[in-house]
C-alpha cells in the first residue's frame, strides 16, 4: 500500500518541478517602426554595390524615408527549458507579417550634355513591400507576475514587390539598355558627342521587380500585462526580376524593427 501511495507523491513532485507558472500560450499583433541598416540594397553582382539608404541621403536633396509592418502570429509553449522556475521554451508563428520601406529623394545636380546644356530637377522613388509567413524558436523567462521576457529567432520565407523610378540609358539606334537602379530619373535627354551627334539618351521608366528569398531575425520582446516593446533585426537576401529590363539581380535586405504591441494569453 505505502509503495502505491508513493507513486502520485513521486509524480506530484515531479510536475512541481516543470510547472509552467504563469508563462501561457499567447496571441500577439505588432506594429514597427522600419528602418535599413547594414548592406541593405546592396545588388551583390555589382563591385560599387553599398547601402542604397546612405547612398541616397549622401548624394541627394530632400532624402526622406518612411517604413513600418505589421505583425499578427502565436507562440506555443512545449516545456521549460531546464529545472528553472520561471523559464519556458517554444516555437511561434507569425501569419501575418507585412511591411515596407519606401526612400524619395530629388536630384538637381546633374548637367546634362546637349546643346542647350539643360538640366532639369526630378523627384525618385524606391518602394519595397513585403509578406512573409514566419516561424521560428523562442525562450520565455518570467521573473515576476504579468512581466515577460521573450528572446527569439525566426525563419521568414519572403515575397516582396519593388518599385523604383529611375532613368534608362539606350544607345541610339540600338536595342542595348543599361540601366542602374541608383540613379535619379530625367524625362527624355540626348547625349551628344563632340561633332554633335547623338550617341545616348536617357529615359523615364517606372520599374517594377518580383523578389522571393529567404530572411532571419532576432529579436528580443518585453511584455508586462497586455503590451509589449520589442526590437528585431531581419538579414537576408533577395532574388529580383525586373519587368523592364528582364535581368536578375540578388539583392541584401537587412533592416531594423522597433516594435510596440498587444498579446492575449489563453
Amino acid at each position: 500500500m505505502k509503495r502505491f501511495l508513493l507513486v502520485p507523491v513521486f509524480a506530484l513532485l515531479i510536475s512541481s518541478l516543470f510547472a509552467q507558472g504563469e508563462i501561457k500560450n499567447a496571441s500577439y499583433l505588432t506594429l514597427a517602426w522600419n528602418r535599413p541598416m547594414l548592406n541593405f540594397g546592396e545588388q551583390l553582382d555589382r563591385n560599387s554595390a553599398e547601402n542604397l539608404y546612405k547612398f541616397y541621403n549622401n548624394q541627394y536633396d530632400n532624402f526622406a524615408h518612411y517604413g513600418g509592418s505589421l505583425n499578427f502570429g502565436t507562440s506555443f509553449y512545449i516545456h521549460p527549458t531546464g529545472f528553472i522556475k520561471g523559464f519556458k521554451a517554444g516555437v511561434l508563428v507569425d501569419f501575418i507579417d507585412l511591411g515596407a520601406n519606401y526612400m524619395t529623394f530629388t536630384d538637381s545636380s546633374i548637367q546634362v550634355a546637349t546643346p542647350t546644356n539643360f538640366k532639369e530637377e526630378r523627384v525618385c522613388h524606391d518602394l519595397t513591400g513585403r509578406y512573409s509567413l514566419n516561424i521560428g524558436a523562442l525562450v520565455t523567462y518570467s521573473p515576476k507576475k504579468k512581466l515577460f521576457f521573450d528572446l527569439y529567432f525566426k525563419i521568414r520565407p519572403t515575397f516582396a514587390i519593388n518599385y523604383i523610378s529611375a532613368p534608362l540609358w539606350k544607345q541610339v539606334n540600338s536595342d542595348v539598355m543599361y540601366n542602374d537602379r541608383i540613379y535619379t530619373n530625367y524625362d527624355q535627354q540626348t547625349i551628344y558627342d563632340a561633332s554633335g551627334k547623338e550617341k545616348m539618351h536617357k529615359q523615364v521608366f517606372d520599374e517594377t521587380s518580383i523578389g522571393l528569398g529567404l530572411n532571419y531575425s532576432y529579436g528580443l520582446d518585453i511584455r508586462y500585462s497586455k503590451m509589449s516593446i520589442g526590437a528585431e533585426l531581419v538579414t537576408g537576401k533577395l532574388k529580383y526580376t525586373s519587368s523592364v529590363i528582364q535581368l536578375d539581380q540578388i539583392v541584401r535586405d537587412q533592416y531594423f524593427k522597433l516594435k510596440l504591441g498587444f498579446f492575449f494569453a489563453e
